[in-house]
């Protein structure tokens, strides 16, 4: 990051097939079918890096949004109680 900077490309698969949904983890979307589209980018110039500590406090949590952009499908619903107890579990944990 000091000399090169970051970049983050959002991607998505567009359901193209009527039985696809996003309530089955365990159902494929083909990539030859629905290709995966960039959708967004975020580009991050060269820049001094934040101490650990401060990394540390952090919290990303992908709820923390609009209504229309919260996760959909079961495995995001199970993952938000998770991310909770990982940042309290970090916290008390690394003493920050």
């Amino acid at each position: 990051m000091a000399s090169e900077g970051a970049c983050f490309k959002f991607m998505i698969q567009k359901r193209v097939v009527r039985g696809w949904t996003v309530e089955d983890g365990t159902q494929i979307w083909s990539q030859k079918n629905a290709p995966y589209q960039e959708i967004a980018r975020i580009e991050f110039p060269p820049q001094k890096l934040m101490k650990e500590t401060t990394c540390e406090r952090l919290v990303i949590n992908p709820w923390n949004t609009l209504p229309e952009h919260k996760p959909v499908g079961g495995i995001n619903r199970i993952r938000l109680p998770t991310y909770i107890l990982s940042v309290e579990k970090r916290r008390t944990s690394n003493k920050y």
